[in-house]
């Protein structure tokens, strides 16, 4: 049976504003206070700081991949929102903007 997984990019940005924002290591340690011992960090760096990434379990069903990628997202929204700024699913910014690279 074939299965397919996602890999996602999702750009922390002023919720207000949509600026990006260099946040990604105040939502990761966000994100790593929260992982279960023995699994895997579903968030990880990126190249910019501005940006986190997940990937999805592979699946075999469509709705449960699309159930995860929902999830996920919540809680990288979650994440964000306690460190001050929201996600786009955007791999870059449609501003002008100077990157912070990590």
């Amino acid at each position: 049976m074939r299965t397919v997984g996602v890999e996602e990019e999702l750009l922390l940005v002023d919720p207000e504003t949509g600026e990006p924002r260099a946040l990604s290591a105040a939502v990761l340690a966000r994100a790593a206070r929260g992982d279960t011992a023995g699994q895997e960090p579903v968030f990880q760096k990126e190249l910019h700081n501005q940006m986190v990434e997940f990937a999805t379990h592979p699946q075999s069903e469509m709705d449960e991949l699309g159930a995860e990628i929902v999830r996920i997202r919540a809680e990288a929204a979650r994440h964000a929102r306690e460190a001050g700024c929201a996600v786009a699913a955007l791999a870059t910014s449609p501003l002008a903007v100077r990157p912070s690279v990590s």
